[in-house]
């Protein structure tokens, strides 16, 4: 929680440093992953835990640079058995769990119209993810974590509540990649959902 918060304080102190002039656009969504690859043989639930926002300063008409973080927790807890821990064996409910905070650098590409309510997107974050893999067995963990590199390409729509206005709703889907090996993890992969709003700001 400290992390997020810290991480919450860094992307709005951002926002306002660099919010000095032209177009600039500020997201927050809500996020659903899945997981993929490795990871689900780890993790198989789908995630409903997790939100993402960014920021990006449009230097022309049709690109955006900025900066995107956001939160996800991908967990299972399986029935109880008996597992053979550090030589021992352990009768014990288990269950998984990886936390990740990512810290990326994005670049958008979209057509914006005037007048338009569709504007599709296309961007890729690139940067780092602060990860938690924590695997529990009853009481006892065996957990590992790290900030490691992190690649995010996503493609999207926003939606203007009309003609007019500067808001409205922000749906994307994003393939996230972190390189990640632990145990049977190899590379945390999923593919998030992402639904909420932008708003757009003539500086």
């Amino acid at each position: 929680m400290k992390q997020l918060i810290i991480l919450s304080i860094t992307f709005c102190s951002i926002t306002i440093a660099t919010a000095q002039k032209g177009l600039s656009k500020i997201s927050i969504q809500h996020s659903t992953h899945l997981p993929v690859g490795s990871v689900r043989a780890f993790v198989e639930n789908i995630s409903p835990r997790g939100f993402s926002a960014d920021y990006g300063y449009f230097i022309n008409n049709n690109f955006s640079l900025g900066i995107s973080g956001g939160y996800s927790d991908l967990y299972q807890k399986k029935d109880r058995q008996t597992y053979t821990y550090s030589e021992t064996d352990i009768s014990a409910v288990k269950s998984h769990s990886l936390q990740s905070i990512p810290l990326l650098l994005k670049g958008s590409y979209s057509k914006i119209k005037e007048g338009s309510l569709f504007q599709p997107y296309a961007g890729i974050g690139i940067g780092g993810n602060l990860l938690t893999y924590q695997e529990w067995f009853g009481t006892l963990v065996d957990e590992k974590s790290g900030f490691r590199f992190s690649v995010a390409p996503e493609i999207g729509t926003r939606i203007a509540f009309n003609k007019y206005s500067l808001s409205g709703v922000d749906l994307s889907l994003r393939y996230n990649y972190t390189a990640f090996k632990y145990n049977d993890v190899k590379n945390l992969q999923s593919i998030s959902l992402n639904l909420g709003m932008f708003f757009f700001n003539r500086n």
